[in-house]
């Protein structure tokens, strides 16, 4: 079984989620479960999203380390 990854969150990742009103549940529950997973527009980074029904969908831009997820951003689209 592979294990699980820690997930950090960036000073930038902490105000925004703040800002826009994201939990750490939800960050979580998109990084372990996500919708889809996409390379990020800068190296290393992965875009991952996840429907929060009724009509929201969470974008989280992770990098992934050797022993860590680093949320860089979070945000609704």
């Amino acid at each position: 079984a592979r294990s699980v990854k820690t997930i950090e969150l960036s000073a930038h990742a902490a105000v925004r989620m703040k800002q826009r009103g994201i939990g750490r549940a939800q960050i979580e529950s998109t990084i372990r479960n996500p919708s889809s997973r996409s390379a990020g527009n800068v190296d290393h980074n992965l875009r991952l999203e996840k429907d929060f029904p009724p009509a929201k969908r969470l974008v989280v831009i992770v990098e992934e380390c050797d022993n860590c997820i680093k949320v860089i951003t979070a945000y609704w689209i």
